[in-house]
């Protein structure tokens, strides 16, 4: 990867964070909680779960190479600093893998009950920034370093394989939010 392409994979990922929550800045609590099925994910659950996995993945890049290590210093989760499954009234075990929202039930996503907008958009801003954070420090030789996650489905990949895979499922979810949208006839989001 040259300085270039770093450059716009890093500024690639801090967009794709402006533009969620620019998806939902203009909802009410009622919008951010409406499902389109009984078993839909709603617009609030997709925002928390991209959040979780920002929050992941800041706490996950320091131990990606030494020299992150190094520069960043070790990382904690804001989901687990301030133990928000608790705060929440939620039940940390069937949140899915990590608490993150990955391999959880459906029936039992639709009837998550997340926190209100306000405090919902205020982690989400605060995992995001931490992820930020941690992407920027990512340089060039950094991001060509090959990582070998203990969690056996994470596999082994370039350090930016891992960055554009989380960039692909920012994505997704995304346009998962862009479709609630337009189930529920809210105008379209432009960027």
């Amino acid at each position: 990867m040259g300085d270039l392409m770093v450059e716009r994979l890093k500024a690639g990922y801090r967009l794709r964070h402006r533009w969620f929550l620019s998806m939902v800045e203009d909802l009410n609590d009622e919008e951010m909680a409406w499902q389109p099925t009984p078993t839909s994910h709603s617009i609030a659950w997709n925002l928390w779960h991209v959040a979780r996995w920002a929050d992941y993945l800041h706490a996950k890049i320091p131990q990606m190479a030494p020299s992150l290590a190094r520069k960043l210093g070790p990382a904690q989760e804001v989901w687990k600093q301030e133990d928000l499954a608790a705060a929440w009234g939620l039940d940390g075990p069937v949140l899915g893998w990590g608490e993150t929202g990955m391999e959880m039930d459906d029936r039992v996503a639709a009837t998550l009950r997340l926190p209100g907008k306000e405090r919902l958009m205020a982690y989400a801003r605060r995992a995001f920034a931490a992820a930020e954070h941690a992407v920027d420090a990512i340089d060039d030789e950094e991001f060509r370093t090959v990582y070998k996650s203990p969690v056996e489905w994470e596999g082994e990949s370039p350090i930016s394989s891992y960055v554009i895979s989380y960039l692909a499922h920012d994505e997704f979810h995304r346009g998962q939010i862009a479709a609630i949208r337009r189930a529920k006839d809210l105008p379209r989001v432009r960027r």
